[in-house]
Parts: structure tokens; sequence; C-alpha cells
């Protein structure tokens, strides 16, 4: 198996952590039971993407851990989050393009969840997004909570596929938000998102005045930027008949430093382990061979070869990071595109005999200065420094049809973020 299989192997073991070894996070908070006691202690806080179908409370610090489903407790609250148990009609259909049905219809399936309070007062919306991702609002009417409804739905329409969409709760706003008449055009430009739907309640208050009892905010992404500094190591490989003193040369491994900028777009929810992270780095290399061949028994004859590239390279990868104490372990998976900013690919061809005879030209007949490439990378993070391991391989730098080459290149990175 080879290095970066063996990463590979290395990468998936710590993405398969966050199922086998999930660490606690147990924050102050509180459980109303179902007689309307609270109940104060810890609560295992785990910034959840998707609504929980159960928690885990403990009553002191060294206490019994008891798990709580939407049947068994009120409601629950942690770090800035409200979580109310509520028997809800939930919309299931799919929501995904490439799998929409093609019907208006909705498809309603009656459950006890843990709604997350997003605006409380004397309106109020509330969230539930499922176990398959899929989002689902509410408006309080009385004692129950009502489904804000939408569907996308496909429909064939001049013989070609169109989305569409059911938009029953725009006219459900309306009747919930007419105390204030100055809103209601708002309404039917209000998305079925997190961020449009706050941003009209937020407008109904500012419009009517009163006091919200309670708002959780909606997470947005954030970015880090930093620098990241280090040494590559980089090889060629050559693949092509007609090239020997390639194919056969004797290149030794590149060291060379490399350098860049990093803006790492942290993602909201789950405790922000998931990130889009994207690179502008410097980094090159220089290889060097002397490969000697066999003329005949009255002349002998060599190459001297040089290759020399330096490139600016913009990667975007997706990480993963895993808290193990004070540390986070990440992973990053991604694609890098570079473009060579200088280029030294020179050969010299010297035969000896009876007279000495050198052709100099290009080692290789055409070349490409852009190249693209996969990453893969396995880190640690502690505070505001990282060390990272990363492995690349690349399309190389040949453009001729007779001979391709493959370039991988180890990276050994430290990073700082401001």
């Amino acid at each position: 198996m080879t290095k970066h299989l063996r990463l590979i192997g290395i990468a998936l073991g710590i993405l398969g952590m966050q199922f086998c070894f999930s660490q606690e996070n147990f924050l102050p908070g509180y459980i109303v039971t179902l007689k309307g006691d609270s109940t104060h202690g810890l609560i295992d806080y785990r910034n959840w993407e998707r609504n929980p179908d159960k928690i885990t409370f403990q009553d002191k610090i060294d206490g019994n851990k008891i798990n709580y489903s939407p049947i068994e407790i009120r409601s629950f609250s942690v770090y800035d989050e409200i979580y109310l148990s509520a028997i809800v009609e939930t919309e299931v259909s799919p929501y995904k393009s490439s799998a929409l049905e093609f019907s208006p219809e909705l498809q309603i399936v009656v459950d006890t969840v843990f709604l997350q309070t997003m605006i409380k007062g004397i309106i109020s919306l509330y969230y539930y997004k499922d176990s398959y991702g899929k989002d689902n609002f509410y408006i309080k009417q009385n004692e129950g909570f009502d489904l804000l409804v939408y569907k996308k739905y496909m429909k064939i329409h001049e013989g070609a596929s169109v989305v569409l969409e059911n938009k029953k709760y725009t006219g459900q706003l309306t009747v919930y938000l007419q105390d204030c008449k100055e809103i209601l055009s708002k309404v039917y430009s209000t998305d079925y998102r997190k961020n449009s739907l706050e941003k009209l309640f937020l407008s109904f208050y500012k419009c009517t005045n009163p006091e919200i009892d309670f708002q959780k905010k909606t997470e947005k992404i954030k970015l880090e930027i930093g620098v990241l500094a280090g040494i590559s190591i980089s090889s060629l490989k050559f693949i092509g008949d007609d090239f020997p003193q390639l194919v056969n040369g004797n290149y030794s491994k590149s060291k060379n430093f490399t350098a860049g900028l990093f803006f790492d777009l942290l993602l909201p929810r789950a405790q922000r382990k998931w990130s889009i992270n994207n690179e502008l780095i410097f980094t090159s290399y220089s290889m060097e061979d002397h490969y000697n061949y066999y003329r005949g028994w009255a002349s002998q004859a060599y190459y001297d070869t040089k290759l020399e590239y330096s490139y600016l390279k913009m990667n975007n990868m997706i990480r993963y990071k895993h808290p193990l104490g004070n540390f986070f372990i990440f992973v990053n998976v991604g694609m890098s595109s570079g473009y060579a900013i200088s280029e030294t690919n020179y050969q010299k061809n010297v035969i000896i005999g009876s007279t000495e005879k050198i052709k100099e030209g290009k080692c290789i007949p055409e070349t490409t200065r852009f190249e693209q490439g996969y990453l893969l990378g396995l880190g640690v993070k502690y505070k505001k420094f990282s060390f990272e391991m990363r492995f690349e391989k690349g399309t190389g730098i040949s453009a001729y049809y007779l001979l391709n080459v493959i370039s991988k290149r180890n990276y050994f990175l430290l990073g700082y973020r401001f």
C-alpha cells in the first residue's frame, strides 16, 4: 500500500470517529418536566444541525446521565437555545432537485418532536429539521403549532420538466401577521428559509413595537484568515516510450519552501466542525538528471536535463475537524488548480565520437502551465496554530500526446490564524 493510500485510510478513520467516539459537551441548562417543574443541571449540547430526537441530562456534574425524548419532558434549554416538545405535522416529500415529485400534494406525518424556538413573543416562529435534512417551520396558534406549508415539486410543461412551488405558507403568514399591514407586501417575497423568515418576523416586531421574549439568531458562516508555511517534497513520474532519458532518468525528489494564505469558511451548526477551506499558495520544484546511453563502440552519449517550475495554486477543500481534549484533529479533501509563473524546460544532448555534437532544446516538446490535482490532508489544530501533512497528485506539465507526466507532492505545513 502506498503512503498516500495509507493516509487515505487514516483520514477515513478520523472521519468515522464522530460516530464512534463522539465527545460529550455538558453545559449548564434545564429541563421542564411533564408536570411543569424546572430542573437545572447539565445537558450534553451538540449545537445540533438537525433537531435532536433525545438529549442527555445530568442534575449535577457527577450525577447519573438520563436520556429524555420529546414524550418525556415539556422542554429544555441549553446554551442560547430553547426546544419545546410538540406533536406536529411534518411534510416529508423529497426536497432535493434530483428526487422531486410530480405532484403538489403534501406528504404529512404526525410525530412528537423537539421544536427549536427561533422567535417567541406575541407571534412566535419555530423550526424543525428532520433526520433527512428537510426544513419545516411552525407558528404558534393557541395551544398548538401550525405547520407553514411549503413544497417544491415538478410538472411537465410543453414537453419539459419545470420546478414549481406550493407556497401556502405565504397565505398563512398574511393572516398571522395582519396586525401590521405595512409588512404584508413582504410576505410574498419571503423565502422558506431561516434567514428570510426571521427577517420578516423581526419586521413585524419593529412595526408593532412589542418586546421579543426570546430570539435565537440564525448562525452565519464565519470566516477565519491566516497564513501557512512549510516545505514541499515533489517528484515526477514520466510515461512514454520515446523519452528514455526521462522515463529511465534518476530524478531525486525536490525539497522546497512553500507558503501562502488561507480563508476558512466555518459552516454554521454542528459546532462548526465542517468548513470550506480555501488557500492561495506558492510552491515550486527543481530537478536535474544526467543520463548516459549507449551509441555503439565508437561513441558515447548523454543527456543533461533540467526542470524547474514555480506555481501559484488555488486549493479548495472540505474540512472536518474533531475535538480531542484541547486539540482538534482535522481532515482536508479537495482539489488544486495551479498556474506556473516560471518555467525551465531544458535538455542538452551530447554525442562524443570522432567529433562532439551538442544539441540543446526542450526535454518535453510541449508543456502546459496549468496543473490540476486532488488533495488529501491530515492535521492537528491547537488554539491559533495548526500543523498538517498533505498529499497532492497532479496532472503534471506535459501537453505532448506521446508523454505523460504525473506530479506528486507531500507537504508539511504550519499554519497561524489571525
